[in-house]
């Protein structure tokens, strides 16, 4: 057996604390079905790490450590997993551990996970990879579906649940199929965007009715619209109107709200209109009557808390 070597030192962030982990370990070959570019059996490497010990910075001095407590399966923790957390942690793109140094072999590997080839899509400035390892390094989970709120990976009938803004851990079990489930409703309904992936076949994003206001005074008028596009769009469309006006530049610079969806494959299409004040009601009282149902209210104005 080859003597141990460093094979990583990072800091958990949140507490600041610093770990050398040592140990050896060999790269392996595993199988798994690929259910992103369906090519069958497509081979993955992991690291089989053995012999892993620990130690923690103490004013400048490493002290010989051990993890406490335990797994919700009652197993006791040990160093080995501290060497999983960080490699998963890395290749997920959480913040969860500051790299201080990566053994060279253990760095290509976390490369072949997140270099640009296998990113799926970037948001906010972290990549979201197609393939991730799992806690255990065994297995590989494969992107199934992102949204504005969260991502999710799959591997056989298991599912890890990760925040989108954050990439942490959200559920690996069955809340993480809870989630999943929830997410394709809230997809359906618009409370959630699709970033990547598509809904379960059969499944389709709701067409429901909003309404969309040209302002708030007198002589405005207020549209009824029915779309499917999520509510992060129709909010982000409303921010850029507004500041248009905000900004005081000319009303032509108003995105047109149904091009700008159009383009993106939803639908827009006008229902109604009635003006907010005339000599016999008001679009408040009309809408009541009408459409008592409509929940969704956007306005294009350059005070749009006043909506």
């Amino acid at each position: 057996m080859a003597d141990e070597r460093l094979l990583a030192t990072f800091k958990v962030v949140e507490t600041g604390d610093i770990f050398n982990i040592y140990g050896n370990y060999d790269i392996e070959k595993g199988k798994v079905v690929d259910i992103i570019n369906y090519k069958g059996l497509i081979d993955f490497d992991y690291p089989d790490f053995y012999g892993v010990s620990a130690t923690k910075l103490v004013d400048g001095k490493e002290e010989s450590f051990k993890p406490v407590g335990e797994t919700w399966a009652g197993r006791k923790y040990e160093c080995m997993d501290m060497i999983h957390a960080f490699i998963s942690s890395i290749i997920i793109g959480n913040d969860i551990y500051s790299k201080i140094y990566l053994d060279s072999k253990l760095q290509e590997l976390v490369d072949s996970y997140t270099n640009d080839s296998e990113v799926a899509l970037t948001v906010s400035g972290r990549k979201i990879p197609e393939r991730i390892l799992s806690y255990n390094m065994y297995d590989m989970y494969q992107l199934l579906l992102v949204t504005d709120a969260f991502i999710y990976y799959s591997y056989d009938e298991s599912v890890y649940m990760l925040r989108t803004d954050d990439h942490n851990i959200v559920s690996d079990n069955y809340f993480a199929e809870v989630g999943l489930a929830d997410s394709i409703e809230n997809v359906k309904s618009g409370k959630e965007m699709l970033l990547w992936g598509e809904l379960p076949e059969g499944e389709t994003i709701e067409i429901r009715m909003v309404t969309l206001s040209d302002g708030t005074s007198m002589g405005d008028n207020l549209y009824v619209f029915k779309t499917n596009a999520p509510i992060a769009e129709l909010k982000k469309l409303e921010e850029e109107s507004c500041k248009v006006y905000l900004e005081g530049r000319d009303s032509s610079e108003v995105p047109i709200w149904a091009d700008v969806l159009t383009e993106k494959g939803y639908c827009f299409d006008y229902v109604a209109e009635h003006q907010h004040v005339n000599p016999y009601d008001t679009s408040s009282g009309w809408l009541e009557k009408n459409y008592p149902d409509i929940t969704e209210h956007y306005v294009i104005e350059n005070q749009p808390e006043l909506k």
